[in-house]
């Protein structure tokens, strides 16, 4: 390989550094590709007491360019990854590994073919202290980086891979303690704005909290709540504890000045801790965001313990603002 040859390769392998990934660091900034690679890298290194019958620089090498793939697709999360993805990934890994200088070729070919057969002590450590790592990254990010899924699937994730290692098992149970102390320990609910991906878990929401506070949903709101929340909402947010959908609120627009406060609902044992208060906060700001002047709220079927927070939120009485065929009890906060 001469030095040309060198240097094309090195410039491939930069645009890991700019290749984001799905997790965060504990500083919030979307981290690199190639800091995880680093960090597996590390951890094998690390590693080298506690495997002595296995050839960790080996295993290092894996760790290093096991993601070199994704210079030419991108990262893409695990649990949205296909096996279209990963094809495509291969293909157009092997089209750019096919022209490379043969001492290369030959080296990283043999890494990934190990890789991928996982028959080798070496290829199966790899596999677990990559999933391992992303796990650790998870623990160090923020909570309300994670995704819906994760609250679960970080409790779960990798347990299968690491299994042939009672140390690494070990250390699997380490991380899923910190996850768990930081489900605890942080903030124990999370808002997000609504997704469609979320309208199961909205169905299943309304279903139940309804009902429970003496509403229900005929058709027309069946509709309203299933097909068409981003045509009739400013912005609608669900909140989520522990992976459960347990809240929602909204706001809607009235006019260019003026919103209203729509569908603030939360289950009933959640009620009294502070979960009301957060997301009546969290729509009021958003509203100021947009540009609101006056939030509204019909406040006809309201119960006891919702007007007082409201009206420790700044809402007074008002009368009626508009339409034809609404109550004529309403609350106004002036943003």
């Amino acid at each position: 390989m001469n030095a040309r040859e060198c240097l094309d390769i090195l410039h491939i392998a930069e645009k890991l550094k700019d290749t984001p990934r799905h997790c965060t660091t504990s500083g919030r900034r979307t981290e690199s590709v190639a800091e995880h690679s680093w960090r597996v890298s590390l951890m094998a290194l690390m590693l080298e007491n506690e495997f002595p019958e296995a050839d960790m620089a080996r295993v290092a090498e894996m760790c290093l360019v096991h993601d070199l793939g994704e210079c030419f697709t991108g990262d893409i999360p695990t649990f949205v990854k296909t096996s279209a993805d990963r094809a495509r990934e291969d293909e157009l890994f092997r089209g750019w590994l096919s022209a490379l200088p043969v001492e290369v070729k030959v080296r990283l070919s043999a890494l990934y073919d190990e890789m991928e057969k996982q028959q080798t002590l070496e290829s199966k450590i790899y596999r677990a202290l990559d999933k391992l790592e992303a796990l650790i990254q998870h623990n160090e990010s923020p909570l309300d980086t994670w995704s819906e899924n994760e609250f679960e699937l970080n409790k779960t994730y990798a347990f299968d891979t690491v299994c042939f290692s009672d140390w690494l098992t070990g250390l699997r149970g380490e991380i899923l303690s910190d996850t768990l102390k930081k489900i605890k320990a942080e903030k124990p609910w999370r808002l997000m704005e609504y997704k469609p991906e979320m309208q199961s878990a909205l169905e299943s929401f309304l279903e139940r909290c309804l009902p429970e506070s003496g509403r229900a949903l005929d058709i027309e709101g069946r509709h309203f709540y299933y097909r068409d929340i981003s045509g009739h909402f400013k912005g609608f947010w669900c909140m989520f504890s522990g992976g459960e959908m347990i809240g929602t609120v909204a706001v809607a627009e009235l006019n260019d000045s003026d919103c209203e406060l729509k569908s603030l609902y939360l289950f009933e044992r959640f009620h009294g801790r502070g979960y009301g208060r957060a997301m009546l906060s969290h729509a009021i700001e958003n509203a100021r965001k947009m540009g609101y002047r006056k939030m509204y709220l019909d406040s006809l079927s309201t119960s006891t313990r919702a007007l007082k927070l409201y009206r420790r939120a700044g809402f007074t009485e008002t009368e009626r603002y508009n339409t034809n065929d609404r109550s004529d009890v309403f609350m106004l906060l002036e943003l």
